[in-house]
Order: structure tokens, then C-alpha cells, then sequence
């Protein structure tokens, strides 16, 4: 993809020479900070480096919008719908992925490239273990429990998370 500056990092100039100023903001500089400068002024570029950053949507986002996502799975790319995915379980170099609607696929990837694929409702709840949290039946007791018969186990470092994931999408007191 060749370089535009529509794609750039945002950037904060900081200079001893005033006639860069203008060019700066023609690259579209965050701000110009003309060299001495204090620490407040420093602040405030700082600030409004971090308000423009929260205001770009982030990279998992966009990619989480698709619904469809392609894994290789052998020497073919199978087209996935995201949704369907129950889980992933990590082993070794490869996950495998646990559609609703067919057999497991064995993918050559890490659990944090593949998690950095998927949209927020997909949490890591064990070293081994992706979730999709739309498809739990339920919770209980350190334990995930998907369908019918699958049990998946919470670890220790993941439960955090899975229960700011539930209290934020939970309805009643306890």
C-alpha cells in the first residue's frame, strides 16, 4: 500500500526552527511544539495526541465488524462465519475452531493472532481457551458451558475478564 498521510501516525513536532511550523500542519501534525518548552505546554500536546487517538476507531474493531472471516485450514481457505464460532481451543502451534455448524478446523495460528481477529465478545477465558460469549449457555463455578456437553474451565488470570464481560451484559443483582 504506498504511503498518504491520510494513513499516518498521528505526529507532534517538536523544534527549535519556527519555519517548520507551517509545514507541519500542511503533514497534519497533532501540534508544534517550539523548542524551549515547559511541561505544561508538553501536557497539552500530549492531550490532544491521546484525544485524537480515542477518537480512531481501533484495528480489532474494524476487523471484528466483518462477519465473515477465512481460515486455512489444509492447503484451502474455508470461508467461517464468525457467529457460528462456539470456541477455540489453543494446542501447541495450532487452534482449533469449533463452528456450530460443522466438525472442528485445525489452523496453523497462534490464540493471539486469531484472537486479535475477532470482535470483543470473543474472550480468552483460559490459556487454552477462546469463547464466544453470544453462544454460552451458561456460567457457573469457574466453568463456561456451551451446548449441551461442552465444559470449558476459567483460569484464574482470565476470570476478570470474563466477569466484567458479564456484569457489563447482565441484567439482576448478585
Amino acid at each position: 500500500m504506498p504511503f498518504t498521510y491520510a494513513n499516518s501516525p498521528p505526529v507532534v513536532f517538536t523544534t527549535a526552527y519556527t519555519e517548520y511550523a507551517v509545514r507541519s500542519y500542511r503533514l497534519s501534525a497533532v501540534d508544534y511544539l517550539l523548542k524551549p518548552f515547559d511541561f505544561a505546554t508538553f501536557q497539552q500536546a500530549a492531550n490532544k495526541l491521546l484525544q485524537q487517538k480515542q477518537s480512531l476507531p481501533t484495528t480489532k474493531k474494524t476487523v471484528g465488524q466483518a462477519d465473515t472471516l477465512y481460515v486455512k485450514v489444509d492447503y484451502k481457505y474455508v470461508s467461517l462465519r464468525i457467529n457460528d464460532i462456539l470456541y477455540i481451543k489453543g494446542m501447541s502451534e495450532y487452534i482449533q475452531i469449533f463452528p456450530s455448524d460443522r466438525k472442528p478446523m485445525m489452523v496453523h495460528t497462534t490464540m493471539k493472532q486469531m484472537l486479535d481477529q475477532l470482535p470483543e465478545h470473543f474472550i480468552q477465558v483460559h490459556r487454552s481457551y477462546i469463547v464466544n460469549m453470544k453462544r454460552i449457555k451458561e456460567t457457573e463455578r469457574m466453568r463456561i458451558i456451551i451446548g449441551e456437553d461442552t465444559v470449558i474451565p476459567v483460569s484464574d488470570n482470565c476470570k476478570k475478564a470474563v466477569n466484567d464481560y458479564l456484569t457489563a451484559h447482565s441484567i439482576g443483582k448478585g
